[in-house]
C-alpha cells in the first residue's frame, strides 16, 4: 500500500503543476480509497474534502471516481437506512448520466448490504446493466455472487444456471482461481440437485485445471470431497473412500479446519460416513 500511495502522490504532484483538476480530483480520491483500505478514516477524509474543493461534477470520469469513494466512505461511516440511502443515490447519480462502471458497482455495494431479497434484486440488476453496457471485467463475479444468493435463499436450480454462466465469464477474464472455485460450486450445487453428470464434468474439470498449483488445493481438497459422493451415489464406494482420503490429507495440509470450518467438519462427517476413521 506505501507504493501505491507514493504513486498516486506523485500523479497529484504532476496534476497540480499542470493545473488539471479533473486528474488531481481522481488522484485525491484514489488516495482517500487507499487511506480508507489502511482503516485511517480521517486521512481518508481529508482527501476525499480536498478532492470535493475543486470537484466539477459535469465532467464524469473524475466525478464517477469522486462519487465511487464517497460511497465506500459511507459505507466505513453509516449503516443501516442511512447507508442505503446514500447508496442509492449513488446508482440513481450513475444511471442517470449512463457512467455503467459506477452503477455496476453502487448495485454491489447495496447487495452487501440489503436483506437476501434485496441483495438478489441488486445484483440482478448490476448483471443485466452489465451484459447490455459489456462491462464484462465485472460480470464473473456478479455472476458468482449471485448464484450465492439464489442458492442460500433456496433457488439452487437457477443458482446452477447463473452459476454456469459466471465459469464462462471466468474463463474469458478470471483467474484460474475464479475457474475452479465456479466448477467447485456447480458441482457441489449438482451433488445437492443430484445432477451427477453435470457434478462429475465440473468437479474433474476444476480438479484438472487446479493441478498442483500450490495457491489452488483448497478448492481442489472441497472439489475432491463432492466427487467422492459422485462416486457414491454411482455405487463406487471404494473410489468415494479413496477420494475423500485424498481429500483428508488436502485439508489438513491446507489447514482447512481454520479456513474453511464448515466445509471440513462436513468434511468429517461424510468420511465417517464412509466408515473411514480420519
Amino acid at each position: 500500500m506505501p507504493k501505491a500511495i507514493r504513486a498516486l502522490e506523485e500523479l497529484l504532484v504532476q496534476a497540480q503543476e499542470r493545473a488539471d483538476r479533473p486528474m488531481e480530483v481522481i488522484a485525491r480520491s484514489r488516495l482517500a480509497e487507499c487511506w480508507l483500505l489502511r482503516r485511517d478514516e480521517q486521512a481518508a477524509a481529508e482527501a476525499l474534502s480536498r478532492a470535493e474543493e475543486i470537484l466539477d461534477r459535469a465532467h464524469t470520469g473524475s466525478f464517477s471516481q469522486y462519487r465511487r469513494v464517497q460511497a465506500r466512505m459511507a459505507v466505513f461511516t453509516l449503516s443501516g437506512e442511512a447507508l442505503r440511502d446514500e447508496l442509492t443515490e449513488y446508482v440513481r447519480w450513475a444511471d442517470g448520466v449512463c457512467a455503467y462502471p459506477a452503477f455496476i458497482d453502487g448495485c454491489q455495494l447495496l447487495a452487501d448490504h440489503s436483506d437476501a431479497e434485496q441483495r438478489i434484486y441488486w445484483l440482478e440488476r448490476a448483471l443485466e446493466v452489465g451484459q447490455q453496457s459489456k462491462t464484462e471485467s465485472e460480470l464473473g463475479r456478479i455472476c458468482t455472487a449471485l448464484a450465492d444468493a439464489l442458492d442460500t435463499a433456496g433457488r439452487s436450480e437457477e443458482a446452477l444456471e447463473v452459476y454456469e454462466m459466471a465459469l464462462g465469464w471466468h474463463r474469458l477474464k478470471g483467474s484460474m482461481r475464479d475457474q475452479v472455485g465456479a466448477c467447485w460450486a456447480i458441482g457441489s450445487v449438482g451433488v445437492r440437485l443430484e445432477d451427477w453428470p453435470l457434478a462429475r464434468i465440473r468437479l474433474e474439470e476444476g480438479i484438472r485445471l487446479a493441478g498442483n498449483n500450490s495457491s489452488l488445493q483448497d478448492l481442489v481438497a472441497l472439489s475432491l470431497a463432492e466427487l467422492a459422493k459422485v462416486n457414491e451415489a454411482s455405487g463406487d464406494v471404494i473410489e468415494a473412500r479413496r477420494l475423500v482420503l485424498r481429500a483428508v490429507r488436502l485439508a489438513r495440509e491446507e489447514d482447512l479446519m481454520s479456513s474453511w470450518p464448515k466445509y471440513w467438519m462436513a468434511l468429517t462427517k461424510y468420511a465417517g460416513h464412509l466408515d473411514l476413521d480420519v
